[in-house]
């Protein structure tokens, strides 16, 4: 009668490469924390970069901030990338139309931006305009000028005899019936 003998062994294993979003930590693979990720056979878990980040532990990859939305870090705090409330607004009379920015980009002239995270500039509507960059709202034409197009840039002002009703206008008018155009009378002595 043979006896057999089985002897157990308890090995100590040693990792040499982790799965994407973890970390080789000593002889182990740790998961990366939030605001950080890895790739497959990472030594390190890196920060996310700008206008991305990380919500949850473990993570292969970082999610871009929405559009009309920006960070600016540039990887240098892990805890400036752990969700999605790190992503900041952009600012009235800013923009940005693309996911996963750093910044916002200022309203062109002629063009507004009225509220916070918005992801396009609108154009100026006739009567309206934008002299500068960084516009919430469009400013409207004095009584006696006008801006015919959308996106305009300035006013323009009419031509004796005609005029407009009253600011904001689009276009110039002939004078009312019962009133006339007078070229030596001001400005400031129309509006009173």
């Amino acid at each position: 009668m043979a006896l057999y003998f089985t002897t157990y062994f308890n090995l100590t294993s040693s990792v040499s490469s982790c799965p994407a979003g973890q970390y080789l930590n000593g002889q182990a693979c740790s998961p990366c924390l939030a605001g950080t990720y890895s790739l497959d056979g990472a030594v390190t878990c890196s920060i996310c970069g700008d206008g991305d980040y990380a919500p949850n532990t473990g993570s292969s990859s970082c999610s871009k901030c929405p559009s009309g939305k920006f960070l600016s870090d540039n990887g240098n705090l892990a805890s400036f990338h752990e969700s999605a409330a790190e992503c900041l607004s952009c600012e009235s009379g800013k923009y940005n139309d693309q996911a996963g920015a750093a910044s916002c980009t200022a309203c062109a002239a002629g063009r507004k931006a009225s509220g916070t995270s918005s992801t396009s500039c609108d154009a100026c509507v006739p009567g309206r305009y934008a002299s500068g960059t960084y516009t919430e709202e469009c400013a409207e034409c004095e009584r006696g000028t006008h801006s015919s197009s959308h996106g305009a840039v300035s006013c323009t002002a009419c031509v004796s005899p005609t005029t407009t009703a009253g600011a904001g206008a689009a276009n110039c008018t002939a004078c009312v019936f019962g009133h006339y155009w007078d070229p030596r009378i001001t400005k400031k002595q129309r509006k009173e």
